[in-house]
């Protein structure tokens, strides 16, 4: 199908790949012309430069060079005419495009009280500016019936106008950026502004809208205008929250428009209404006119374009209040106002107006004052608490870019009166909190160390770990190195960090990362800072210590610690990260780990639980402590006794009623907390949930509305919320017996919690902070989890979704959980995605699955969403062959045709997302930088190997040959090498022959192109595990994909090869083989013994020698009797000789140095420097690298071509593997100086852990390894590093970047090299300073 409709509209904005979707799917261009584009990376913009003469210098022939240039300037006329008339089809789109919506919703039942319909969106694609975007994303239609399209026009126009109403036909616009008066920004009439807001973080501002379009009198709007402006403004000002009160947008539920549609305001005399606006600050503020003048700004009018972008003559004025707390501090703005029913006179007494939720109330007027007396002395009190809220939210804002929270060596000290009243509270407080279950504060440990006060408790792995921070000071191996401290969920790994930490104070410069999800350059950046302060640049000695907390959802700290060396070169300053993962599996993933690491889990041993007691009982000698609900320490404590845990959440379930919002809140808080690793919901959406009223003025707070259930939560600063107080349970685990509890006794299911809250439209405001309630929604559905160590991702779903699965009616509960969640985020790839997963894997609803599956690459099409669509129609291939062979009936023609449609649709899609794979990971990387790195996406070359291994089986098993025929295999192998066609095969004459024969007829193009693609994915694979290596991790998973990846191949070969028995056989037939059916064989001998590959050939560097004698006399055989040697067949034939000479240098086919040179020259004489690979060169290197009796003129050429071809062949698989050194260069002279790898290996195969020792360079101290490599001396010039023989400087690349210093200065270095496939690698850099 034309891949046409997803390219841009302009050819200059395709990419490359686009460039060869283009040619290959929509003009249908031979795939080897495409893939020339491809190489030599033509994009769109390069594209229309092109001229069929150009094309034809790259090796295309005439015509289709001609045919290319032709479609190109046809589609380039054709967009031109299609920009033109934009305007009219834009206009025909929104006429023609309303489309019903079908979705019908139950009623809600008894346990479902909270449950709200979900908005009903409805698709129509409409264009605009960059700020203004769809609410919903277009999905192709069926045409209509033409029986049914005569539609009434009323019913038409009411439907109209019932989609705008409810916003399903609008786009959006994003706000106008507060507080500024110079931004290039315009709004579009009819598109909708974000939903009206409420106090929040006091900074982000409260938003009102007014439509003001009903009067065309300007004194009459100026009027109505200034007294809206001034009631919203005293209204923050009193709230202490920034806001923006917007003129000209429907605000209003009985408007025939959409809430915050852009309507506009016709202006003639802006003048009229600024001059009318500055003289009434006075008479409605009266003597609180200065401060007013400062905190509101001045009108601004924004221009209103119309959808097709020319002006429409209107407006939206908007104005903007900041209360700043030195200008408000300790004042009330009670406001004059002005009656419009009483024209305009004043009302006698003045008003008190506060913001509330997205309102501007009026609390009441002040006539008499003394009637008035005891509120406002109640008001007078709670305004200090919010001048003191908005005094920290202004240093917060002042803050925000500080993303370290620094640890001083006198943490704590001369902060308060120790003696006074006012600090015992605070330290009652902070302990107390601590001990239900909040996060630990640098407080806690200075109150563990006053004079008579209760120790803190030190788990038994916290000497090993101080420890094992102090040993990285001693000769350290890099500028910065991480340490990793996995730990159970809940179990105090972070609180044992951090304790460490505070004794380590004085000893480093201490910090922890507030936020992991924030760029690690900008973190990089301050802990430089944090470095050099208060130092000079000869004394930085005092080294960094950093504690970041992670988990195996992200593990992105590698990437910080890239950043960090870049920081740490420059001055040669030394940072150890402390890098706390929580893991379900600490123990294994300690064992497994490549780098220096510790452990902890949530058992106690004797020693850490005779210190809880004694704790306990210190304790409970406090008068002042409830230790009864120190629930977080008592489950500790108990050694998370499951008994504890159930009886405390059975005691406060015991009356649980869910009718009640506060229990609906805390089933969400509870599924939440139990399956989401940093759960929080924000406390103002809390409030607003539960219908408190003046929660920012302290009426009522969460807490208390939450009872009973209050003493299994807390109120916490939550840095996803930008410092907001946002609410979480006190422990984990409290919070799964609740959810456990809720199922079983109240009938309150997961999924009804779940479905519940995607039905609740309150619960997803647009936030101005960062919505973390709706990523912590989406982490529950979507994010899975590992089983065992290696197994990436090893659960088919999330634990949510596998729970619900297990439970009642699982499986109807997730199509639905996941239908709605696709309503909710529409936007969403990931939901549709899983959704079709589920039907293919756990429901066999293929058809659905499919459905689903396109609607999640028509939202995003990457090469996992095509990788689905390819897996649902494999899936349904081999759940059809299940269902054959239980029913054990043969297949029939049908089912033939039916089987070999759903392989061509699989291997189609799995061969997209092999081409999707080279980008969509850098594409993703830019929008969630907080995620953990995505390995490169390999399942669509396992795809299309595993759909034709099940294609070859097919074939197999088809009755077309007589029993016993003895040519069966020869002709089945011959159909699909192409060498044979259908017709031209003597098949068995019967009637079902004949039916199989005519569908391999119809299929035969799809059928014999599957052997040579299978063939070039298991090259690539062969390539991808044995050039590069998983980053900074054990090779676990790359050894599972390779033993199936074996198993494939050891298929393949059975079908292809023939077996030792009948080659024998065949050779007493025909004794006299010609010399083309002896190259032939030689070939079928190299790739049965995958060695007919670079990086194949590679792996018998370990092998047995006479392995390698056959397959080097193979090779010297095709190379001495073939007419045509490619490229590829000269350079295999080298690196086997190589090899050889390596493994066995008496061997009687062993080549001298001399006649491996000479074949050298023959390769690069061919090559040139302009060969798209990097094998030729890599050769080069390992040959003429300089030493005694090497002529190594050109190597610095050979150097930067290697680079270059890998660059261009491999880096879009850099991001998470690193190349490998295959060889080393040694002591010895001649050929014998290139040590390979695994004979190094081989040398310490003693040593525990060695892999372990390659990825952090501890390798090199090794004696057995240093003796048998060379090292050699260079120099490090602004950061690059080179090698010198005499006048000969070369470049290398350094194979751990925090071993090099940056800087202008010139550096003497010396180190060891390595040969990979990017170019030569320098090992253990050592300065001679």
């Amino acid at each position: 199908m034309s891949q046409q409709t997803e390219l841009p509209l302009r050819v200059e904005e395709w990419t490359r790949e686009q460039v060869h979707n283009w040619l290959t799917e929509v003009i249908k261009v031979d795939k080897k012309h495409a893939d020339k584009l491809y190489e030599e990376d033509v994009s769109g913009e390069e594209l229309v430069c092109y001229q069929p003469k150009h094309l034809q210098e790259l090796g295309i022939k005439h015509g289709p060079a001609v045919k290319i240039i032709t479609r190109l300037e046809k589609l380039k006329k054709e967009q031109q005419e299609s920009s033109d008339h934009s305007h009219t089809q834009h206009t025909e789109a929104r006429l023609d495009t309303t489309v019903e919506n079908k979705d019908k919703h139950k009623s809600p039942q008894p346990n479902e009280p909270f449950r709200e319909p979900p908005s009903q969106n409805t698709n129509i694609p409409l264009s605009g500016p960059s700020s203004c975007t769809s609410s919903k994303e277009t999905e192709p239609t069926e045409p209509a019936d033409p029986k049914t399209s005569n539609i009434n026009a009323d019913k038409v126009v009411e439907n109209e106008k019932h989609m705008r109403k409810s916003g399903s036909a609008q786009h959006s616009c994003t706000l106008y950026p507060f507080d500024q008066n110079s931004a290039s920004h315009r709004y579009i009439q009819n598109y909708t502004l974000p939903p009206e807001t409420g106090p929040g973080n006091l900074t982000d501002p409260a938003h009102e809208y007014k439509f003001m379009g009903r009067t065309d009198d300007i004194h009459v709007m100026k009027k109505k205008f200034n007294k809206e402006v001034f009631r919203f403004t005293a209204g923050c000002m009193n709230s202490r929250t920034n806001g923006t009160i917007h003129f000209g947008v429907a605000d209003s539920k009985d408007s025939p428009n959409a809430h915050g549609e852009i309507i506009g305001v016709s202006v003639d005399k802006k003048d009229t209404i600024i001059d009318h606006f500055n003289q009434g600050i006075k008479s409605y503020f009266e003597e609180h006119t200065d401060e007013a003048k400062q905190c509101i700004r001045q009108p601004r009018f924004v221009e209103v374009l119309c959808a097709d972008s020319t002006p429409s003559g209107k407006y939206v004025i908007e104005v903007d209040v900041v209360p700043s707390h030195s200008i408000v501090q300790g004042k009330l703005f009670k406001i004059q106002t002005l009656h419009e029913d009483n024209q305009w006179k004043k009302s006698k007494g003045k008003s008190l107006f506060i913001r509330e939720g997205a309102a501007t109330r009026d609390i009441y007027k002040i006539g008499n004052p003394r009637d008035w007396h005891d509120e406002l002395t109640r008001m007078n009190d709670q305004i200090n608490v919010l001048d003191d809220r908005r005094k920290e939210a202004e240093k917060r804002l002042e803050n925000k870019d500080i993303l370290l929270d620094i640890l001083c060596e006198n943490e704590c000290e001369n902060e308060y009166d120790e003696s006074s009243a006012e600090f015992e509270e605070f330290k009652i407080k902070t302990e107390s909190e601590f001990y239900r279950g909040g996060k630990v504060k640098w407080w806690n440990f200075y109150f563990s160390e006053k004079p008579a006060a209760c120790p803190f408790i030190k788990r038994d792995k916290h000497s090993k770990l101080e420890h094992m921070i102090r040993s990285q000071t001693k000769d350290p191996t890099s500028t910065c190195v991480m340490l990793n401290l996995f730990h159970h969920p809940g179990c105090g790994g972070t609180t044992m960090a951090m304790h460490v930490m505070w004794n380590l104070r004085k000893e480093f410069r201490c910090a922890v990362l507030k936020d992991n999800t924030v760029l690690k350059d900008e973190v990089a950046k301050q802990v430089a800072h944090l470095m050099k302060c208060g130092k000079s640049e000869h004394s930085l000695k005092t080294p960094v210590l950093l504690l970041v907390e992670d988990s195996e959802e992200t593990e992105n700290t590698v990437e910080l610690q890239h950043s960090l060396r870049k920081f740490t070169r420059e001055t040669g300053a030394f940072v150890i990260i402390l890098n706390c993962i929580r893991t379900k599996t600490p123990k294994v993933r300690y064992l497994k780990n490549d780098t220096e690491s510790e452990y902890i889990t949530s058992a106690l041993s004797d020693n850490e639980k005779c210190a809880f007691e004694l704790k306990l009982k210190q304790l409970q000698e406090i008068k002042s402590f409830t230790t009864e609900n120190f629930y977080s320490f008592m489950i500790m404590k108990s050694n998370l006794d499951p008994e504890y845990v159930a009886n405390v959440a059975s005691n406060i379930l015991k009356d649980f009623k869910v009718e009640s919002k506060q229990a609906q809140l805390f089933c969400i808080l509870a599924l939440l907390n139990s399956y989401v690793p940093e759960p929080a919901i924000s406390k103002s959406l809390c409030e607003d949930f539960l219908g408190i009223k003046c929660a920012l003025w302290g009426w009522e707070s969460v807490l208390e509305k939450m009872e009973p259930y209050s003493c299994l939560l807390i109120e916490f600063g939550a840095e996803e919320y930008g410092e907001l107080k946002a609410i979480r349970f006190v422990h984990q685990h409290l919070a799964t017996e609740c959810v456990k509890q809720l199922e079983e006794a109240h009938n309150c299911s997961r999924a009804d919690i779940v479905l519940n809250m995607l039905h609740c439209d309150a619960l997803f405001k647009t936030f101005a902070v960062k919505d973390v309630l709706v990523q912590s929604m989406k982490s529950m559905l979507i994010t899975r989890q590992r089983k065992t160590e290696d197994n990436e991702k090893d659960t088919l779903f999330s634990p949510l979704i596998e729970d619900i699965n297990s439970g009642k009616d699982g499986l109807n509960k997730i199509q639905e959980i996941f239908i709605a969640a696709s309503e909710r985020f529409n936007k969403d790839f990931t939901i549709p995605q899983a959704l079709a997963r589920h039907l293919y894997l756990n429901e066999k609803n293929f058809a659905e699955a499919k459905k689903w599956a396109n609607s999640a690459k028509a939202i995003k099409e990457n090469s996992y969403t095509v990788c689905t669509v390819g897996q649902v129609a494999s899936s349904e291939l081999k759940h059809k062959l299940e269902c054959r062979k239980q029913e054990q009936k043969p297949c029939t023609a049908e089912d033939l045709r039916e089987y070999l449609e759903l392989a061509s649709t699989a291997t189609k899609a799995f061969r997209r997302a092999q081409t999707l794979a080279k980008t969509d990971d850098s594409l993703e990387t830019k929008k969630e930088l907080y995620r953990k790195l995505s390995p490169y996406n390999i399942s669509g070359y396992m795809g299309e190997i595993d759909t034709a291994m099940t294609v070859f089986d097919i074939i197999k098993k088809l009755e077309l040959f007589e029993n016993g025929d003895p040519m069966k295999d020869h002709y089945i192998q011959s159909f699909l090498k192409e060498k044979m066609s259908c017709a031209n095969i003597q098949f068995y004459m019967k009637e079902s022959s004949n039916e199989y024969v005519a569908v391999l007829k119809d299929c035969e193009l799809f059928l014999t192109s599957l052997k040579s693609q299978v063939k070039e994915a298991f090259d690539f694979l062969e390539m991808y595990f044995t050039y590069m290596r998983e980053k900074g991790v054990g090779n676990g998973k790359d050894i599972k994909n390779r033993k199936k990846l074996s198993a494939h191949y050891q298929n393949y070969i059975s079908l292809f090869c023939s077996s030792a028995e009948e080659k024998q056989k065949e050779r007493k037939q025909k004794p006299k083989l010609s010399l083309n059916m002896e190259i032939e064989e030689s070939r079928m001998f190299l790739e049965e013994n995958r060695a007919d590959t670079f990086p194949g050939l590679l792996q018998f560097l370990e092998d047995r020698k006479e392995t390698v004698e056959m397959i080097a006399g193979k090779y010297s055989f095709i190379h001495e009797s073939s007419a045509i040697k490619t490229t590829k067949d000269k350079t295999n034939h080298l690196l086997a000789h190589i090899i050889l000479k390596l493994i066995w240098p008496k061997s009687k086919l062993s080549k001298s140095l001399e006649d491996l040179s000479k074949l050298l020259k023959e390769i690069l004489q061919d090559v040139g420097t302009q060969h798209q690979y990097p094998e030729p060169f890599y050769l080069a290197i390992l040959l003429l690298w300089p030493g005694r009796n090497v002529n190594s003129s050109g190597i610095k050429t050979y150097v930067d071509k290697i680079r270059s071809s890998a660059r261009k062949n491999l880096s879009h698989m850099y991001r998470t593997r690193s190349t490998i050194a295959h060889f080393f260069l040694g002591t010895p002279d001649g050929i014998q100086r290139l040590v390979p790898k695994v004979f190094l290996d081989k040398s310490i195969r003693n040593v525990r852990d060695r892999h372990i020792l390659w990825q952090t360079g501890e390798i090199f101290t090794e004696t057995s390894i240093i003796s048998k490599i060379l090292r050699v001396k260079g120099t490090i010039e602004d950061g690059e590093v080179f090698t010198e023989y005499g006048n000969l400087k070369i470049p290398v690349r350094p194979a751990f970047l925090g071993r090099v210093r940056s800087g202008h200065s010139t550096e003497k270095v010396s180190f060891y090299i390595g040969f990979a496939m990017d170019g030569p690698l320098a090992y253990d850099i050592q300065y001679e300073d």
